[in-house]
C-alpha cells in the first residue's frame, strides 16, 4: 500500500467516525437519562410499598427490580440509536433464555422467593407470634424472602422455607401485650 491508499482508508474511517459520533453521544445521553429515571423509579417504588406490612427486604427487592428494568430498557434503546439493534435483540433474546435456564436451575429458590413475597404482603403472622407449621413450633424471630426463622421451645433455631410455610396449614398464636 502506498501513502495515497492509506490516506484514503484513513479518511473513510475518520468520516465514518464523525458520522457515528452524534449517534453515540445521543445514545449515551439516553442511557444516562434512563439510569437517572431508574433511580427515581426505585425511590418511587420504595415509597409506594413502604409500610409496616411490607418487609424491608421485599421493599428493596421490588425497588431494585424496577430500577434495573428501566436501565435495561435504556440500554436496548441506546443500542438501537447507535445502530446496534441486532445486538439489542440478541441481548433481549439471551436474557429470556438465561431467565428460563436460571428458572429451572433455581426452581426451589424461586418458589421460596415468590412465597416470601406473598407472605410479606399477606402477613398471616408477625415477628414475636408463636406459630406451628407442619409440626415445627416456635416463636417467629425473622421473616425474609427465603425462609421464616423461629425459635423453638427446646431452644433451637429453626428455618422453615417459605414454600413450606405458604403451602402448609399454619397455626398462629398471637403474642399478648404482656409477653415479650
Amino acid at each position: 500500500m502506498d501513502k495515497q491508499q492509506i490516506a484514503e482508508i484513513l479518511d473513510k474511517h475518520i468520516v465514518s467516525f464523525f458520522i457515528f459520533l452524534p449517534k453515540l453521544i445521543i445514545g449515551l445521553l439516553v442511557l444516562v437519562v434512563f439510569i437517572i429515571l431508574g433511580k427515581i423509579i426505585r425511590k418511587m417504588v420504595a415509597g409506594l410499598v413502604k409500610s409496616d406490612k411490607v418487609d424491608d427486604l421485599l421493599e428493596s427487592f421490588l425497588a431494585r427490580t424496577a430500577e434495573w428494568l428501566i436501565i435495561i430498557i435504556g440500554i436496548a434503546i441506546m443500542l438501537n440509536i447507535v445502530g446496534l439493534s441486532g445486538v439489542a435483540q440478541g441481548i433481549v433474546t439471551s436474557a429470556g433464555i438465561i431467565t428460563v435456564v436460571i428458572g429451572f436451575a433455581f426452581r426451589n429458590a424461586g418458589e421460596n422467593l415468590i412465597s416470601g413475597v406473598m407472605l410479606a404482603f399477606s402477613r398471616p403472622f408477625d415477628i414475636g407470634d408463636k406459630i406451628n407449621v407442619g409440626g415445627l413450633e416456635g416463636v417467629v424471630k425473622e421473616i425474609n424472602l427465603k425462609n421464616v426463622h423461629i425459635f423453638s421451645v427446646e431452644g433451637k433455631d429453626i428455618f422453615i422455607p417459605n414454600t413450606q410455610v405458604f403451602t402448609s396449614a399454619v397455626t398462629v398464636v398471637r403474642k399478648t401485650k404482656g409477653e415479650k
